[in-house]
């Protein structure tokens, strides 16, 4: 199962100025494919903010219809050849109803999809594609700057075939989550010098993993519309994709708080609350093995009845499994 998250805020220029956010972000889950997509308008394109949403919308639904053939094709012209047309048939309807030249719609791209083991990313632009695996950060697709070194390519490009960065793979069981971020949320996240994601990014990612949508969702705009936004003047905005590998090594981890958020517990008495918490990471640790409810019940001294209601916790948690009459952790 394929988590997600994505948030985009405006940034100090753009409030200022009273101008609209031109990041924009999406996730789309249909045909046994998730796709996590975004767009950073550009800043001296009057339309960018809907060319970007319009761009999002038509590339994701795309290629969640299109992903076997996508990744099937062994030339990758072919591919780019058809995604660029998806993108300039949509934005040539938006054309038609604003009556402006195309380039008025520009944006950057990036895009992650998955199916089964296979992914597929996309990247036109500045922004960054970040990638975990074996539990490490790693950098997927870097900025792509356009003629000049502080411009970026846009795909109303002319050139955007040639500046297009398609990448497909496996994923195994070593690579569990991909982030995409557009370069105003790049300030914080991405070291330049290192080329290297900040560590804080797999902090997100495993908190997209265990905590409900809706925590994590009031966590990224809580952190961006406060902290990331104030330090740019531009739009910043971020999509996370991840799955539920090593759980109970991400919960570990955690601090007290993020561990009540996890389980869902109140938070009226954080003493009782603590000893609470420490009851389930006992629980955790003894079910690093298989074992029974009758034998968990027996480890942690407390009655069946009790224990059954945490052990119901942990698997809304996604923390541990139940087969075949035994427990265990993920």
């Amino acid at each position: 199962m394929w988590k997600t998250v994505h948030y985009a805020v405006r940034g100090r220029g753009h409030v200022a100025e009273d101008i609209p956010c031109q990041d924009k972000t999406v996730a789309v889950h249909k045909h046994g494919v998730s796709v996590i997509a975004l767009a950073d308008g550009a800043g001296s394109a009057k339309y960018s903010h809907i060319g970007a949403q319009a761009t999002i919308d038509a590339v994701s639904s795309y290629i969640a219809e299109q992903f076997d053939a996508l990744v099937a094709e062994q030339d990758g012209v072919i591919v780019k050849q058809q995604l660029q047309q998806t993108i300039i048939e949509a934005l040539k309807d938006e054309q038609q109803v604003l009556e402006c030249d195309l380039k008025e719609l520009a944006s950057t791209l990036l895009v992650a999809a998955i199916k089964d083991d296979t992914f597929f990313l996309l990247h036109v632009g500045d922004g960054v594609i970040g990638y975990v695996k074996d539990e490490q950060l790693h950098v997927a697709s870097k900025p792509s700057n356009g003629e000049f070194s502080n411009s970026t390519v846009f795909v109303t490009s002319s050139r955007l075939i040639e500046n297009m960065n398609l990448i497909k793979g496996t994923l195994k069981a070593s690579i569990s989550a991909f982030v995409l971020m557009s370069d105003g949320t790049a300030e914080s996240f991405y070291e330049k010098s290192q080329q290297r994601l900040a560590p804080v990014v797999k902090r997100l990612i495993d908190w997209t993993a265990l905590l409900t949508k809706q925590n994590m969702l009031d966590i990224v705009s809580y952190s961006f519309d406060h902290v990331i936004a104030a330090k740019t003047l531009d739009d910043c905005s971020i999509a996370i994709i991840t799955n539920q590998q090593n759980m109970v090594q991400k919960y570990t981890a955690l601090n007290m708080t993020e561990k009540y958020r996890v389980l869902q517990l109140p938070t009226k008495d954080s003493r009782t609350l603590k000893k609470k918490v420490l009851r389930y990471d006992a629980i955790l640790r003894f079910l690093a093995q298989p074992k029974t409810l009758d034998e968990v019940a027996k480890e942690i001294r407390l009655k069946r009845k009790h224990t059954k209601k945490r052990m119901t916790i942990l698997m809304q948690s996604g923390l541990i499994t139940q087969r075949d009459g035994y427990y265990i952790a993920k």
